[in-house]
């Protein structure tokens, strides 16, 4: 821009005192930037430290009250409802789980739709037995590592 003003360089839709006010602008603001996103930072840290103290703390009571409502009908009426949600497991969870696992909830539909093909058109197509299922998989872990059921 020094340049440009030093020899007489004039562009009406860009000038560089335009210029120049937006680039001290950015030098102004920089470093504010750079504070936010340091607090920003350590705020997202703090929050997550205390969501998992909240989960270890709410986990370990979660396993006392269940085996406490083993014995105290009212624990377990009261607890119920947490027991179904801890047991409710997205789709999206489930399909990735048994994607992982290799389960093909589909393998029954299309094996009964080749069986039905067969029958109308007298082919038979060979198959190999069904795998068996994979073994149940381990308890799901807390973001500070302790397991829950």
């Amino acid at each position: 821009m020094a340049l440009s003003d030093r020899i007489g360089l004039s562009v009406p839709s860009y000038p560089t005192a335009a210029i120049q006010a937006n680039l001290d602008k950015v030098k102004a603001l920089s470093p504010v930037h750079e504070g936010v996103t340091s607090a920003q930072k350590h705020l997202s840290d703090a929050i997550f430290q205390a969501q998992s103290e909240i989960w270890e703390g709410a986990t370990v009571h979660y396993t006392m009250l269940k085996r406490l409502a083993k014995t105290d009908g009212d624990v377990a009426n009261t607890l119920a409802p947490v027991a179904e949600f801890f047991a409710h497991k997205a789709p999206a969870i489930v399909k990735a789980e048994d994607a992982k696992r290799g389960h093909r909830k589909g393998a029954k539909e299309s094996t009964d739709s080749e069986a039905t093909t067969a029958a109308t058109t007298g082919t038979t197509s060979a198959q190999a037995p069904a795998a068996p299922t994979a073994p149940a998989p381990a308890p799901a872990v807390a973001p500070n590592g302790a397991a829950h059921s």
